[in-house]
C-alpha cells in the first residue's frame, strides 16, 4: 500500500488573528486617506493655474462667478484686478514710507480684498468658499478674514488707529501665509518641525492636516 502523500494529524495552517487584520485594515485606511488627501491638495494647488490657462472642468465653469462672460473676458478681469491690486500694493507703501500707518492699513485692505475678488472672479464663489473652509484652512481664512474687517473698523472709527492697524496689517499678513502654503504639499510639516512644533499624530497628521 503506497503511503498517503499528506500526514495524517497534521493541524491546517491557523488563520490571521483578528488583531492582524484590524492593525492592517487600519494601515490601509490610514495610507488610502493620506492619498486622497494628496490627490486633493494637488488639485487645490493647481485650480488657478487651470483657470489661467483654460483647462478647466466643465463644472469648474459652470460654478465661476460669471459663467456666461468668455473666457477671455473673465481672464480680463483676473488680469484688471491682480493690476489694481498691485498699484494698491506700491501705494500703501508709499504710505508706509510716509509714516501714514491709517491710509496704508486702508489701501493694503483694499490690496487683498481685490486679490481675493481675482480668484472669485474665476473659479466662482462657492469654488473659493470650497477652497478657503475647508478644514486645513478654515482657521487661517477665518482669522484672515476677521482681521481685515478689523482693520478697516479700527481705521474708520478708532481715535488713534495706527498701531492697532499695524498689529492688524501683521496678523492679516501672517494668516495670508499660512493660507497660501497650505497648497503646497508638507510645506507647513516642514515650518512646524523648523520650528519645533509638533504636528500631532494618528491620521490626521498622515493627511497633512493643518491649522
Amino acid at each position: 500500500m503506497l503511503p498517503s502523500t499528506q500526514s495524517e494529524g497534521v493541524p491546517p495552517p491557523a488563520a490571521p488573528a483578528p488583531a492582524a487584520q484590524g492593525a492592517g485594515g487600519s494601515i490601509r485606511a490610514n495610507l488610502s486617506n493620506s492619498f486622497n488627501s494628496r490627490v486633493g491638495q494637488m488639485r487645490d494647488a493647481t485650480a488657478g493655474v487651470r483657470s489661467v490657462v483654460g483647462l478647466q472642468t466643465q463644472q469648474e465653469r459652470n460654478e465661476s462667478c460669471f459663467p456666461d462672460l468668455s473666457y477671455q473676458t473673465r481672464l480680463y478681469g483676473v488680469l484688471i484686478c491682480f493690476l489694481v491690486g498691485m498699484a494698491f500694493s506700491f501705494l500703501s507703501t508709499l504710505l508706509l514710507i510716509s509714516a501714514n500707518y491709517t491710509g496704508f492699513a486702508i489701501v493694503y485692505t483694499a490690496g487683498n480684498l481685490l486679490a481675493i475678488f481675482s480668484s472669485v472672479f474665476m473659479m466662482g464663489p462657492r469654488r473659493q468658499c470650497s477652497l478657503m473652509w475647508r478644514e486645513s484652512r478654515a482657521i487661517a481664512s477665518g482669522v484672515y478674514l476677521l482681521a481685515m474687517i478689523a482693520t478697516l473698523l479700527v481705521a474708520f472709527l478708532a481715535k488713534h488707529p495706527a498701531v492697532p492697524c499695524v498689529v492688524l496689517i501683521i496678523i492679516q499678513f501672517l494668516a495670508a501665509a499660512w493660507y497660501t502654503i497650505s497648497f503646497i504639499p508638507f510645506a507647513r510639516q516642514a515650518i512646524k518641525s523648523a520650528l519645533g512644533i509638533s504636528s500631532g499624530n494618528g491620521a490626521a497628521a498622515t493627511a497633512g492636516i493643518g491649522v
